[in-house]
């Protein structure tokens, strides 16, 4: 019993993938991409045996990184602080600073709008359950600054492979 109800959810989860870049393909055709920009990010870290854990060491070199993608898109400016947070989620919680990860960043820019997208190499998470679980903790603040910049703008998200990349987008 437990198989096929862990069978059916990975199917679900599967349809739910298809569907989603079905969705983001066809937001993709409806802005009109003129342009299409990768970005990647590789970070330089220290592991700390003690903690189990990596730390970065070159900060300075993903703040010229955000830097750059906000000057050869204009249009991202007033979103810079969205792009830094949403970058840092991924290299913290999805690659955990991890030097053989890497994390990519594409920026496609359209007649109608323009889609970013972040993505880590990272194990992935579900992004529905850490929003309603983790409302009164640390866990989830991201996901809510998030939701709280697009209920302010025109923008709109959605997650694909398993919570291992976002999508940001306005029409």
């Amino acid at each position: 019993m437990e198989e096929q109800l862990e069978e059916l959810l990975v199917s679900c989860d599967e349809y739910i993938s298809v569907q989603l870049e079905k969705q983001l393909h066809n937001i993709s055709r409806e802005i009109k991409p003129i342009a299409v920009k990768e970005y990647t990010f590789s970070p330089m870290s220290v592991y700390n045996e003690m903690h189990d854990l990596y730390t970065m060491t070159n900060h300075e070199e993903f703040d010229d990184l955000m830097n750059q993608i906000v000057e050869e898109n204009s249009f991202l400016e007033k979103y810079q602080p969205l792009l830094i947070e949403l970058a840092i989620n991924a290299l913290d919680h999805g690659n955990k600073y991890d030097p053989n990860k890497t994390l990519s960043i594409s920026i496609a820019e359209g007649q109608k709008g323009w889609i970013m997208s972040i993505k880590d190499d990272g194990e992935g998470f579900d992004f529905k359950e850490t929003l309603k679980n983790g409302f009164f903790t640390h866990e989830g603040c991201g996901l809510r600054k998030l939701k709280e910049k697009c209920s302010e703008n025109p923008l709109s998200f959605s997650y694909q492979e398993q919570g291992r990349q976002i999508n940001v987008y306005t029409l």
